[in-house]
């Protein structure tokens, strides 16, 4: 039942991140660049993984998972960076270059042990997590609040502070009963999906309002 619970919301995914696609793609505006790129990507990684375990393909998904992290920090970092509140550019490419370094040692170790065993990821939740802080923060000190901002916002915060959670306790989630651990994975599942959900909604309401 997990496996058939799983499959669902993947092909959810896709078919959401397929609709975002060609609703942001439809707005054609500059500022919405950052966020087609998020969906456009999420969508090709998704399809990629779904493509492997359908077709029970032997190869493994931890690369996958990297390079899809580190593309998701790069661009809700951009996100962040148009949207809510000012970020250097120096600022920025610091970042982009101490999480890249982090995640070309996670890939060796990867490849190496063949065991994912390096919570690399933690660093960028925890700096997404972050960002949406400081946006609620801000919301406390002017008293404005937008309604599809704070929802994204709220959706990040949700999200990445669960795959922290997630994260940290990757041993236990992999190797324990799967009546155990499976309602965890699609909880997460789930937060991914309402993530995806407001990112569109939040890109599609901006690029047809021409903030």
């Amino acid at each position: 039942m997990y496996n058939y619970l799983a499959y669902i919301i993947q092909i959810t995914l896709c078919i959401v991140l397929l609709i975002g696609v060609i609703m942001l793609f439809k707005t054609k505006t500059k500022n919405s660049l950052a966020i087609l790129l998020l969906i456009a990507g999420s969508l090709i990684f998704e399809l990629t993984d779904f493509i492997f375990r359908v077709f029970e393909v032997n190869i493994s998904n931890h690369f996958n998972y990297l390079i899809s992290e580190l593309f998701l920090f790069v661009l809700i970092t951009e996100l962040y960076a148009v949207y809510f509140f000012k970020l250097s550019r120096s600022l920025r490419l610091g970042l982009y270059f101490l999480v890249s370094i982090v995640f070309i040692i996670t890939g060796i170790v990867v490849g190496l042990s063949e065991s994912y065993s390096v919570y690399s990821n933690i660093i960028i939740n925890c700096v997404l997590c972050y960002f949406a802080t400081v946006y609620f923060s801000g919301i406390l000190r002017k008293g404005k609040v937008e309604t599809k901002a704070l929802i994204l916002n709220v959706s990040v915060y949700l999200f990445f502070a669960v795959d922290t959670i997630v994260s940290v306790t990757f041993k236990f989630l992999v190797s324990n009963h799967l009546n155990w651990v499976a309602p965890i994975w699609l909880f997460r599942g789930v937060l991914l999906l309402l993530f995806y959900l407001s990112l569109i909604n939040f890109g599609w309401k901006t690029g047809t309002n021409k903030l």
